[in-house]
């Protein structure tokens, strides 16, 4: 562009509502007339790979360790600025405000190891005398909610997962289907490979796939009205007879583009015009239709598909086309061909190598690990649901209304063991001290559990006529070995509504099968075995049971052990497979290590993955079916040094000692940041959290280049400055390791003191418990097959509160204090990310419970309509959340204002001083467990 002319574009980097915003600055030193001036935003991708195991997932037709490379333009935008049927006369200094529509499934800047993502916005001035024409290019960086931080999005552009259940009186199982197409090397009259993988777990039968390629043309007119009009055209489709009963099955297929296919585009014919290109798939029921329920058919939604003007690479279609046939014949389907031509025989010992189930599998499992592999976990935020919070509770009123109570002594007390003296440390004193010995079943059944000192599992439940308990034997615990000193407490799980699992507290593991419920019949082992190893106590913690062709086990347990006298005891958590062909068979044992606490510990549904709450992190140590690869230490060379206080961030970088301040460019967003000396970039990316750009300032201090940012949340401590990166050094500040010696010195001493004289106790045995000190908790997913954190968690000092079940196709949700809440977060696995969601609050419980001393259980019912504080001995705390009152309208007496809800804190006192050993919370009852009773509470 021309010095009499310049330009600049500055963009909302945020994506919001599908919109790009902007604004483009002209400064001119005259006034111009313009005729038309326009800003035209391509988008590009660059990408180069070396094909390899970790990366096919199509048909290999290709040798190893060929490099594959391209560049394509997938996206171009249009947008008149000012001028057009009427001229527009620019004086001096103007902007011009633009907003283009953006699709939500496209990438944002990206530069990566293998390939890049860019947008170059260009500015094109047009004046009237139709001579002078100004132009200005610049690179437009763009986030979206979609960010390319791995690099499996330049091998596959499209994953997408459907779920669909299928009813009639009762559920008749759900069939899953995925659809995976590639990101780069689409153009037009181009081959498109297609991967569809459906798993049936229902009784339906599908008989045919339907593959589309759709072109959607989207119109828009902004004047005189906002108008919107879409044309939807089939480019092609393709269909499939299948025959799918249950399992896992998988079809590729091939769609095709002639070269007359416009690519995904916008064109100036109007004021907006926009080419998409989606695929969708649809599984279809063998039969017309099932009575009850209507069509069994499973539709993808559309993914969106870039076709752009220059093929990355081509596929070939002869071959794919081969394999697809192929496969049907496999699964013995009729197909209307001719016998397959000689040529094809070539390829048959391969393919069916590479085709078959197991095969599939692996890969799928291999590309698995090595994406997660090159990243470092993820970082998750909480981020609580502001329409579960309540700003305006007034707290608990007390209330003395009488509760319906059943109690009943036990003719048996239940069975309790304590630590003995060699089980000193703070592990062992919580794993005693907080077992709950009171198992009740998820879902509707009011049923609950414990075990007697006969070893007797005992089922009591309210009877509905006589308003009293019921009891029963179900089974007695067999011992392989007379109890000693050090056993831990018997513990009892429940797998499914068919299975149970019940762990000894010796060193033997029973599954059981409980018989049909509606006439209480007899449990029966199924399986046993010291699945840890000989002599080796646990205690269960999670069971998962899984329908699958092949049914299978896991289960989840823990123990506390001591490598080395000089060593501090840790937490091993026990991962047990088990599966049955013929019986039940152990196949397989992992082992995970904490340093410290386990809070809580759940297994993922899907058993690909475990969750963990601790204060020391969370590793594989053990894996008797993969291979634990220690990571090997890789030298980072530090670039800058940084520190923090409780307000700013401060990074220090070193610079040349002929540094000049001209070449310094720093640019900060609230959670961007970039800073350049010259051309050389000493830091960009996404920073850990959000500060205020508008108070970053820097200094240049002789060869040191000093930037500060300004902490958006004061007091919160950050474990990096820029998300991934490793480049950087810390320091502690100062003032902060003056203010904790400040506090070390009255405990400290330059004059060694003597040891007391007379029996105390044992300096080497102290442990975690003889000090209080507050820890940072962190929740982690770890992934089963490649061992490492895939997401962390920062929960800070709050410790879990409470688990509650409200889902048995889910890991128990956990609660975690957030200002004087309890928040309650249900970890997800979504098709696309692991998240913790906020689905419900336990108002003013946060506080609460912190101020209870003798506090020893904390539960609440599935449906949160009460929690329930429990003390060691006599006293349970209830908290009824909001209702709302059905008459006698109230008001507050100070400040006149209505009220049409209101919650209740109860308090109930105990007949017996006997310790409370469990506490089980239903929507119905509360059942709180004693040494010699058993109480049920109707709230």
């Amino acid at each position: 562009m021309s010095d009499e002319v310049k330009c600049r574009i500055k963009i909302k980097r945020r994506i919001r509502d599908n919109a790009l915003r902007g604004k483009v600055q002209i400064v001119s030193q005259n006034v111009l007339l313009i005729q038309q001036a326009y800003i035209e935003i391509t988008g590009f991708a660059s990408c180069s790979w070396k094909l390899n195991s970790f990366r096919t997932k199509f048909p290999k037709f290709y040798t190893e360790d060929t490099i594959v490379k391209g560049f394509q333009q997938f996206y171009y935008t249009r947008h008149s600025l000012c001028g057009g049927e009427i001229s527009h006369q620019h004086k001096g200094n103007e902007s011009y405000k633009f907003q283009c529509y953006w699709p939500s499934r496209l990438p944002g800047t990206w530069f990566g190891d293998h390939g890049n993502i860019e947008y170059v916005g260009k500015v094109t001035i047009r004046l009237q005398n139709d001579r002078d024409v100004y132009t200005h290019s610049q690179l437009i960086f763009v986030k979206c909610r979609r960010c390319l931080d791995t690099e499996r999005h330049l091998l596959f552009e499209g994953r997408v997962d459907v779920t669909r259940n299928f009813f009639t009186t009762k559920s008749i199982g759900n069939v899953i289907v995925t659809v995976w197409l590639p990101l780069c090397g689409i153009a037009a009259g181009q081959s498109i490979p297609v991967l569809c993988s459906v798993t049936n777990h229902s009784k339906l039968h599908f008989g045919s796939i339907l593959f589309v390629l759709t072109r959607i043309d989207i119109y828009r007119s902004d004047t005189p009205l906002m108008v919107v009009k879409q044309v939807r055209t089939d480019v092609c489709r393709v269909a499939r007879m299948v025959n799918i009963h249950r399992g896992k099955y998988d079809y590729y297929s091939v769609l095709e583009t002639d070269q007359d296919t416009i690519p995904t585009n916008q064109f100036y014919k109007c004021t907006c015009c926009q080419i998409i290109y989606e695929l969708w798939v649809s599984v279809q029921g063998a039969f017309k239709r099932y009575r009850n329920f209507g069509y069994p058919n499973v539709d993808t939604p559309g993914i969106p598909i870039i076709i752009g003007t220059k093929p990355i690479r081509t596929f070939n279609t002869h071959e794919i086309t081969t394999e697809i046939f192929k496969k049907m014949y496999e699964y013995n389907m009729p197909i209307l061909v001719d016998e397959l031509p000689e040529d094809f025989k070539q390829i048959i010992h391969r393919t069916e190598e590479e085709l078959s189930r197991d095969a599939v599998d692996n890969l799928e499992r291999q590309l698995h690990n090595f994406v997660i592999m090159q990243v470092s976990p993820k970082l998750v935020d909480l981020r609580p649901n502001r329409s579960l919070l309540n700003s305006d509770f007034d707290g608990y009123k007390l209330s003395l209304k009488q509760i319906p109570t059943v109690t009943e002594q036990l003719e048996t007390p239940v069975d309790r063991l304590v630590p003995d003296i060699n089980q000193y440390s703070l592990l062992h004193a919580k794993l005693y001290a907080l077992h709950n010995h009171l198992i009740g079943e998820s879902g509707d059944s009011e049923s609950v559990y414990f075990i007697d000192k006969e070893l007797n599992v005992q089922k009591y439940y309210i009877e509905s006529l006589t308003n009293q308990f019921s009891s029963e034997i179900v089974w007695q615990v067999p011992l392989q070995r007379e109890r000693v000193s050090g056993d831990y407490n018997v513990s009892m799980k429940f797998a499914s509504d068919q299975f149970a699992v019940v762990a000894d507290g010796v060193s033997y593991l029973y599954v059981l099968d409980r018989g049909s419920r509606d006439i209480d019949d007899k449990w029966k082992i199924i399986f046993s075995g010291d699945v840890t190893g000989p002599d080796q106590s646990f205690v269960i913690l999670d069971a998962v049971y899984r329908e699958l062709q092949k049914p299978e086990l896991h289960l989840l347990l823990i123990s506390i052990r001591q490598r080395e006298s000089s060593e501090r005891h840790s937490s091993i958590l026990h991962w047990i497979t088990l599966v049955k062909t013929d019986t039940w068979n152990q196949v397989a044992l992992r082992e995970l290590t904490v340093k410290g606490f386990v809070q809580y510990a759940n297994l993922e549904r899907s058993c690909e993955a475990i969750y963990v709450v601790s204060d020391s992190g969370c590793k594989f140590t053990l894996d008797s079916e993969n291979e634990i690869r220690k990571d090997q230490a890789v030298e980072i060379k530090k670039k800058y040094k940084w520190t923090q206080s409780k307000e700013d961030v401060t990074l220090q970088f070193p610079l040349p000692e002929d540094a000049n301040k001209d070449s310094v460019k720093v640019t900060t967003e609230s959670t961007q940041i970039q800073v350049k000396y010259g051309n050389d970039v000493l830091i960009e990316g996404a920073l850990y959290q959000r500060i205020d750009p508008d108070v970053t300032c820097w200094t240049l201090k002789n060869t040191t280049l000093e930037v500060v940012l300004q902490k958006c949340e004061p007091g919160l401590t950050w474990p990096e400055t820029v998300e991934g990166d490793r480049t950087g050094e810390y320091a502690p500040d100062p003032a902060q390791v003056d203010e904790i010696r400040e506090r070390l010195a009255p405990l400290t001493s330059d004059v060694e003191a003597a040891p007391p004289t007379g029996t105390t106790f044992n300096s080497q045995q102290v442990e975690e418990c003889d000090f209080e000190c507050d820890k940072l908790t962190i929740f982690e997913r770890l992934c089963r097959d490649s061992h490492h954190v895939t997401h962390k968690i920062n929960l800070g000092s709050h410790q879990v509160l409470l688990t509650v079940n409200f889902d048995t196709e889910l890991p128990l949700a956990v609660a975690t204090r957030s200002d004087v809440d309890a928040c309650i977060w249900q970890p997800k696995m979504t098709p696309n990310d692991f998240c913790l969601e906020h689905t419900g609050t336990l108002l003013a419980l946060g506080y609460i419970q912190a101020s209870k001393q003798q506090m020893k259980f904390f539960t609440c019912s599935p449906d949160l309509s009460y929690s329930v504080i429990c003390e060691s001995t006599k006293h349970l705390f209830i908290y009824c959340q909001n209702k709302t009152i059905a008459s006698n309208e109230l008001r507050n007496r100070i400040t006149g204002r209505r009220v049409n809800t209101l919650a209740q804190q109860q308090v109930y006192n105990l007949p017996s001083n006997d310790d409370i050993l469990g506490v089980y919370a239903s929507n119905t009852y509360l059942y709180v467990l004693g040494e010699n009773f058993i109480t049920a509470l109707k709230l």
